[in-house]
């Protein structure tokens, strides 16, 4: 029976497009509208899964036609968002940014891109926000499934029916069981893989396989299937307005979403509340153009972020996610619909026949070999353009400051990545190994990759510390969720225990070190957000008799500090980049001085010794030298600064014992 049209369908697709481009316009109201992806998963899973059974049982069933109506449903669109973003980069993106974009088009050129955005970043990252082509990876999964699916389907379905549904659902529950349990392992992987996607679409083809063998509804009472839809709904909507970023996924929670979805397709039939619902006339007609909608948003969102000095503001992205629906309606008018027919089109000569199978299978070949050699060359610098060459000073700028500051922190002795491991390789005892020329202290230092800048202050003025200072690594050593950049590297799971096993190493040192007198505190907190309690249990957890707490503040913070550097042309001077220190900052707090004076804790506030008594505060020093590597993390020469700044401020008013004993050695004190 063949696949009779259904436009709750489109507008289910309007339902998920939308919020996956108001998340990424960053508009508050769909926190989890990422799901829009699973739920058209789901829709492609079923709808490709049907017309498949439908052409198998008549005995019709063509491979080459299956590719080549894929081609025609993908390629078109996606060649002019490709070529529209080409000109666009080439006269905003800076090297770095030129460089990823040339190789992802090698990527999307063979529906790999997943791999490659795998291995570049983690999707809900800043910087993710930057890449014009990110959200061709979802296109990527779904044309490796269909290379595998057509073909697996053809093949059982001589021994049955009922032997191809079970394989189905064996692989679908095997994918199934691979995505939870890669959530907390491997979460970068786990969601950008086939193998823990699959069941997704498999989930779609399971309700193909329901409703085409079916000869009657699954329930002939209305309030059922009412009931099943409108639960199906519910869930759509919990997870698009309850799952945030924070939200591990994909994982066991992503049932929820892709539940949902398979319960509307199977029990919105034509009098229920939902069908009508997701039948009106503006929810269809934005389906019918969701994939269009889909390609350009993320190109125009990306080109924006990477085009403004600051932050785009709220109406900049509500304005360009309307032209991304009013480039999708073009679009899908002009180039969806006349691919899409098979040998006659108004906007086709038919003469070339370039609208017949062969024409298709042309045109396609040559798209992607055209896209996939101008990403090489460009990659090669044989396509560059000339602007960029007026980056290099800058960039090298930047590039030695962080440099500077990984072999001022001691990147592999001192500073580690906790989950790849530190046993046997911690080296950063006051004086000793790449510390040996430099003057003991009777401090050690604990927290994250802020814990390290602090040593490396203390290392720039001549003095070593004793530092268990590692990345991801809060002062709270059982903090749920700590602050991470890479999920990857540092999957919560591992990453807490790897922790709390330095932590107690560290304590235990500590404890019986009598030479050691004062413990650092440093980890990057929220002074917006109070974590009061983390703060708590940090303090308890490293109130040791016989030494003294020292707590730090955050430094200001500069975001975007090299992308809005590297948009200098060369021989420009350094701009101003000041932070507002009106801002709220954890040394405003009284119930955090209270916490202080009850611990007998020393606190730092950071802003002051990086700012004094200013109410503004620059990246630069006044010769024009970058204090930050990156947007919050110190270079050399901005550990040096701010580590004479502290003796000044803080040692010679005999904050602690040690300070003061440094700042007189130091001569920094009237």
């Amino acid at each position: 029976m063949a696949l009779k049209y259904r436009p709750e369908i489109d507008g289910l697709r309007a339902l998920a497009v939308l919020p996956v481009i108001l998340f990424h316009a960053g508009v508050g109201l769909f926190k989890g509208g990422y799901v829009g992806v699973d739920i058209f998963f789901v829709i492609s899973g079923y709808l490709i899964g049907y017309i498949i059974l439908d052409k198998i049982e008549a005995g019709k069933f063509s491979i080459l036609e299956f590719y080549e109506n894929r081609m025609r449903r993908i390629l078109p669109a996606l060649f002019v968002v490709m070529g529209a973003c080409i000109p666009m980069a080439w006269h905003w993106m800076d090297p770095e940014q030129w460089q990823e974009f040339s190789e992802s088009l090698i990527w999307v050129s063979f529906f790999t891109s997943n791999f490659f955005f795998w291995a570049q970043s983690d999707y809900f990252a800043q910087a993710s926000e930057l890449k014009p082509l990110l959200h061709t990876w979802s296109l990527a999964i779904e044309e490796q499934y269909y290379l595998i699916f057509p073909i697996l389907m053809t093949g059982l379905f001589r021994f049955g029916k009922k032997i191809l549904f079970s394989f189905m659902a064996v692989i679908a529950l095997t994918s199934l069981l691979l995505c939870i349990y890669l959530a907390y392992r491997y979460p970068a992987a786990n969601f950008f893989m086939l193998p823990s996607r699959m069941w997704e679409l498999l989930f779609g083809a399971g309700c193909a396989f329901v409703l085409f063998y079916r000869k009657s509804p699954i329930f002939s009472s209305e309030v059922y299937a009412n009931v099943f839809s409108l639960a199906g709904l519910g869930l759509i909507l919990y997870a698009l307005i309850g799952f945030d970023r924070d939200t591990v996924f994909p994982s066991s929670l992503t049932l929820i979403p892709v539940i949902g979805t398979a319960l509307i397709i199977l029990f919105s039939t034509a009098n229920t509340w939902v069908k009508k619902i997701l039948s009106v006339k503006p929810l269809v007609w934005i389906g019918l153009i969701s994939y269009s909608a889909y390609l350009w948003h993320q190109p125009l969102f990306a080109f924006a972020r990477i085009r403004t000095p600051d932050i785009p503001s709220d109406n900049l992205m509500m304005t360009l996610s309307g032209l991304s629906l009013l480039l999708a309606y073009l679009t899908w008018k002009f180039v969806e619909q006349p691919f899409r027919k098979k040998r006659h089109s108004q906007a086709i000569d038919t003469s070339l026949n370039v609208v017949d199978r062969k024409g298709v299978f042309f045109l396609s070949i040559c798209g992607l070999c055209l896209f996939g050699l101008l990403g090489f060359s460009q990659t090669q610098g044989l396509l560059k353009p000339k602007r960029l060459n007026l980056y290099v000073d800058i960039s090298a700028v930047l590039k030695n400051a962080s440099t500077s500051r990984s072999e001022g922190i001691r990147m592999g002795l001192c500073d580690f990545y906790p989950t790849i491991g530190w046993q046997g390789k911690w080296a950063c005892e006051s004086g000793q190994g790449a510390d040996k020329n430099l003057s003991f202290t009777s401090i050690a230092i604990v927290g994250d990759s802020h814990g390290s800048d602090k040593a490396m202050m203390l290392r720039q003025i001549g003095y070593s510390p004793t530092s268990f200072a590692s990345s991801g690594c809060s002062i709270t050593p059982k903090l749920e969720r700590p602050i991470l950049n890479e999920q990857d590297r540092f999957n919560f799971n591992l990453l807490i225990t790897a922790c709390f096993e330095l932590s107690e190493f560290a304590k235990q040192k500590i404890q019986s070190n009598e030479d050691i007198k004062e413990i650092w505190l440093s980890s990057k907190f929220n002074a917006q957000k109070l974590e009061l309690e983390n703060i708590r249990s940090a303090l308890e957890y490293w109130s040791l008799p016989g030494k003294q707490l020292v707590f730090f503040s955050h430094v200001p913070n500069y975001p975007e500090l090299s992308r809005k550097l590297l948009k200098l042309p060369n021989g420009e001077p350094l701009p101003d980049y000041p932070v507002d220190l009106k801002l709220s900052r954890l040394s405003s707090r009284p119930e955090l001085r209270a916490l202080f004076k009850q611990y007998d804790v020393v606190f730092v506030d950071m802003w002051e010794v990086a700012c004094g008594s200013a109410l503004e505060c620059d990246y630069k020093n006044e010769n024009g030298g970058i204090l930050y590597a990156g947007g919050n993390h110190l270079s050399a020469i901005g550990a040096k600064s701010m580590g004479e700044n502290l003796i000044e401020l803080y040692g010679c008013k005999g904050a602690t014992p040690e300070l003061e004993r440094i700042s007189q050695e130091y001569r920094v004190c009237d």
